[in-house]
């Protein structure tokens, strides 16, 4: 086949006798014969190269008659522009090669031609190699191997990867992003109210307040002076035994009605902040799925995301984010209210596909299926990313799994690569306005390991087929059930702040009795010496008029008197004066 036109050369009729014609058929149903020019030939082998026939052996004969039971060795040419110049037909170029100056030269390093009567070679795009000449089919593009790469078109090698750098097998350019096997998961975790210093800070906040108030007043004699108007305890001062009890507000009140004050404030503060920000308690329970059911009839979430990157991806993948028209995408027994996918070539030939739905819902075992015929397309390594909205509020639940091709071998071929996925359905219910009082989502998660697909060798793509990777969905038998509660309610949060401010009120008054009975009775000890000294200077003072010094015995008291730590009583002031 010259593209529309057919030639034949010799061949057999009927087991009866072979021909030495030749024939071109042209397209619109003419032709054209050579006769009695060619050997006689049938049952050959051959091959079309440049604008030659090579013909090698076939079937014996005796004259015009073929002996079937018989072969030949022979080899010859066959010169299409012999057969074209008798019927007026074009002698094509054949592949693996183009026409230049009515000759036909064969395809550089780097280059193929896949059609006959090429005026020009195509070359190998960047992330692959051809180091043959005359190459007829872009299948002899050899993606570079790993730790190799090319950036450019029409390589006939491959350049090494630099260190510290990542060059997978089809590699355009190097990557810094370093491709290593691990598992990644990402889940709601239990409520935690987290590290909450709010409480902390209130409360340093108003005691550093309270004690600069203290000192404040305590350093201004008239504002101290008058602290008994703040006294709150005037029916809780010490009292004389037998003595009329009388209500009276005095400045050691008025200072602990400041404490109290202080310290009531910061439990009131601090309780309200705790009530605020860690009064949810939460439970996660298994349940049997018919449990949730009770509540709705089929548990769905907002969004399901299945993300797929083929790493040394050789084909176009996507442009603006829409698939190559040979990426097919199917699912079954998923439903949603929307669904699409859309392809985007990110960094180092790498391919990323993405499928969504919207409503998500399954229906039992499910799968998504992904097969990708575009010419090179191979790839050294699939990642697989399952993200869904769980049903704990603003909270997702992904799974990523990879799976790589061996050292040198490509994932390309007939069997798909298999990864697998448990969907748990789950119910959130919440007690506190925070969050919704009800949601649905799914928890995913990983049971099984991955299954390699169809690899094969660099070389070997010529022969194979294409990328397949199945997606399988399990819906699980059991449910998540999480619950949020509140720990307390306004109404005994009150309560509790009520009876709790009149015990640490009785708290403060039974710590300023006893420091004010101590206070009391340091005070009356030191009276008691006072009036001692008092009664001792007195008699000194007469003892010294009797025997005539009173003059110096004076002076001697005085400076006695003086030097004493405890204060003057009136009578000793005046003495002293006169």
């Amino acid at each position: 086949m010259l593209n529309t036109t057919y030639v034949r050369v010799g061949g057999q009729f009927s087991y009866i006798y072979i021909s030495q014609n030749a024939l071109v058929f042209d397209g619109n149903g003419g032709y054209c014969v050579v006769s009695d020019t060619y050997s006689y030939v049938y049952f050959s082998s051959y091959a079309y190269y440049k604008d030659q026939i090579f013909s090698f052996g076939g079937g014996f004969n005796q004259g015009s008659n073929p002996i079937f039971s018989i072969g030949t060795y022979n080899f010859y040419t066959i010169d299409m522009k012999e057969i074209c110049s008798s019927c007026n037909c074009t002698a094509l170029c054949s592949k693996g090669t183009y026409t230049k100056d009515n000759q036909c030269i064969e395809c550089e390093r780097g280059h193929y031609s896949e059609i006959m009567g090429s005026t020009s070679c195509t070359p190998c795009p960047p992330g692959t190699f051809n180091s043959n000449y005359g190459s007829s089919s872009y299948r002899q593009c050899y993606p570079c191997p790993e730790g190799t790469f090319t950036s450019k078109y029409g390589s006939a090698k491959c350049n090494d990867c630099p260190s510290n750098v990542d060059c997978p097998a089809g590699s355009k350019k190097p990557s810094k992003v370093h491709y290593a096997q691990e598992y990644y998961s990402l889940q709601p975790k239990m409520y935690s109210p987290g590290n909450n210093d709010f409480s902390f800070y209130f409360i340093i906040a108003v005691a550093n307040f309270s004690i600069l108030v203290i000192i404040f007043v305590l350093s201004i004699n008239k504002i101290r002076t008058k602290l008994r108007f703040l006294d709150i305890f005037s029916d809780m001062h010490n009292h004389s035994y037998e003595s009329p009890m009388v209500m009276t507000k005095n400045n050691f009140g008025g200072f602990f009605a400041i404490v109290f004050a202080a310290v009531t404030i910061i439990f009131v503060g601090s309780s309200v902040i705790d009530y605020t920000y860690n009064n949810i308690q939460e439970t996660k329970a298994l349940v049997p799925l018919i449990v949730l059911e009770d509540y709705n009839t089929q548990i769905s979430s907002d969004k399901l995301i299945v993300e797929s990157t083929l790493v040394g991806y050789g084909g176009e993948c996507g442009v603006n984010g829409k698939c190559n028209e040979n990426i097919l995408i199917d699912y079954a027994n998923l439903k949603g209210t929307y669904f699409y996918y859309k392809c985007a070539f990110v960094e180092n030939s790498v391919c990323v596909i993405t499928i969504i739905f919207h409503n998500f819902e399954i229906l039992g075992k499910a799968s998504i299926f992904i097969n990708s015929k575009e010419k090179l397309s191979y790839t050294s390594a699939i990642f697989i990313n399952v993200t869904t909205n769980s049903s704990i509020p603003n909270e997702i639940s992904s799974i990523k799994n990879e799976l790589y091709a061996s050292k040198n071998y490509v994932f390309y071929g007939m069997d798909s690569s298999e990864f697998y996925y448990t969907i748990t359905p789950s119910l959130f219910v919440s007690e506190s306005s925070k969050w919704p009082s009800r949601s649905m989502g799914f928890h995913i998660s990983s049971e099984e390991l991955p299954l390699k697909g169809t690899q094969c060798l660099e070389v070997d793509l010529p022969i194979s087929a294409e990328v397949k990777v199945l997606i399988n969905l399990y819906k699980s038998n059991s449910g998540l059930y999480t619950q949020r509660l509140l720990k307390q309610s306004i109404f005994i949060l009150a309560s509790g702040i009520l009876g709790s401010v009149f015990g640490i009120m009785s708290a403060i008054a039974s710590l300023m009795n006893f420091l004010e009975d101590k206070y009391l009775n340091i005070a009356k000890i030191r009276d008691k010496k006072i009036d001692f000294y008092a009664i001792a200077s007195k008699r000194q003072i007469i003892k010294s008029s009797y025997f005539g010094i009173r003059k110096n015995s004076s002076k001697s008291a005085k400076n006695k008197l003086k030097n004493r730590v405890l204060p003057l009583n009136d009578d000793e002031s005046t003495f002293f004066n006169k």
